[in-house]
């Protein structure tokens, strides 16, 4: 098992509106943190909430076909199929901490086994109206390179 960690600075969101950010990421993972802080903008509060795939940023009548299989199944869920955390209220000015000790199993549903996409996406939803930056830290243990 290695230790995984990835930190991204100044990520772009618009105030009111649900914001989806591709992170790169190993394709499977036991995430045990995400620290998140607003570093631009008026301080506000916000919602964040990491996915495994972008299906759960998008939109939930989406359909896809077994990626692993040859049959003509179609899958049609809810983003709430796709959650790793689920929704996470932030307070503004302080940096929003999430941890678990054990992990939250991670597999990135977008890709398969043979073409694993290496992304997680994390959803913020900061409250107010115009642009913020902020950064991010998401970590965990993955045997994926």
């Amino acid at each position: 098992m290695r230790i995984y960690e990835r930190r991204v600075c100044s990520l772009p969101a618009t105030k009111g509106q649900a914001n989806c950010w591709e992170i790169g990421f190993p394709p499977e993972a036991m995430i045990k943190r995400l620290l998140l802080k607003q570093t631009g903008g008026t301080l506000v509060n916000f919602k964040v909430t990491v996915y495994n795939s972008i299906k759960g940023c998008g939109d939930p009548s989406s359909s896809i076909g077994d990626p692993d299989g040859a049959g003509p199944e179609k899958c049609v869920s809810s983003p709430e199929m796709y959650v790793v955390f689920e929704e996470q209220a932030g307070t503004a000015g302080e940096m929003l901490k999430i941890s678990d000790s054990v992990g939250r199993s991670f597999r990135n549903q977008d890709g398969t086994y043979t073409m694993p996409v290496r992304k997680v996406y994390v959803q913020i939803t900061p409250e107010g109206s115009g642009a913020s930056t902020w950064d991010l830290v998401i970590g965990g243990d993955t045997d994926v390179g």
